[in-house]
């Protein structure tokens, strides 16, 4: 690893892009691998998922960089949709947690 890997945040792919979704649940999958992490997505019931919204959610958007105005992956204000809430698939906190479900769902096998 070069000195650069270590600077780069760890949302960053070494071309400097924002990661997808699909990269992002690859990573904290395999950053969870044998430690605490990977006991907690195994042991965690599918409902209490959204419990995590504001421990593991907020991690998730702020360390893979979803609040970032230039994350090409994300909307970051797209207003409340019919329901009244903002329901947008692209908005940080709806990315999280179905990186969440998925990171899940890759425990539950």
């Amino acid at each position: 690893m070069s000195l650069r890997d270590y600077e780069r945040p760890l949302w960053m792919n070494k071309d400097g892009s924002y990661m997808s979704e699909d990269q992002i649940v690859k990573h904290i999958i395999t950053r969870a691998a044998g430690t605490m992490a990977q006991t907690m997505w195994r042991t965690i019931k599918l409902s209490e998922l959204a419990k995590l919204h504001s421990s593991k959610g907020r991690e998730i958007r702020n360390e893979y960089g979803l609040w970032d105005a230039e994350n090409p992956h994300t909307v970051q204000a797209p207003g409340p949709g019919e329901k009244g809430y903002v329901d947008h698939p692209l908005f940080p906190d709806q990315v999280s947690f179905r990186v969440m479900q998925r990171v899940w769902g890759e425990h539950h096998r």
